[in-house]
């Protein structure tokens, strides 16, 4: 629920080629979903936010995140952009569309790749 706050109600989020979703509930329980199974280091960085009025906004954040997929045993690198809008309602800012432009992604298997033994990242992943 407090992702939901973050969320405009009717807002856009895509992540080019594959996910689009619509609207608070539904980018709130993609989220809570596809977040289930992995371990997500993911930062974003050096914003530029420009105020459009009192009660919009739009911001570009670049961004880096790395996932490790506990149901594949498969871990991505990623760098991109977040290009985003906010609107001001109920008195709160909250985003209103969000696209990640990725410029670079690497998808390996964790064991293919000849690691053995745990991960000690935030838990563990065991062989």
């Amino acid at each position: 629920d407090e992702i939901g706050d973050c969320i405009a109600k009717d807002a856009l989020l895509e992540v080019p080629p594959v996910v689009r979703c619509q609207g608070r509930e539904e980018i709130a329980k993609f989220l809570a979903e596809s977040m289930s199974s992995v371990i997500v280091v993911h930062q974003v960085h050096h914003s530029e936010i420009e105020v459009t009025s009192e009660t919009t906004a739009k911001g570009l954040w670049g961004e880096y995140d790395q996932i490790i997929d506990g149901r594949s045993n498969a871990t991505s690198v990623a760098y991109g952009y977040y290009v985003e809008e906010y609107i001001k309602e109920d008195g709160q800012w909250r985003i209103k569309y969000e696209r990640i432009d990725r410029i670079y992604t690497q998808i390996t298997n964790v064991y293919q790749a000849g690691a053995t033994g745990n991960f000690s990242v935030k838990g563990n992943l065991q062989k």
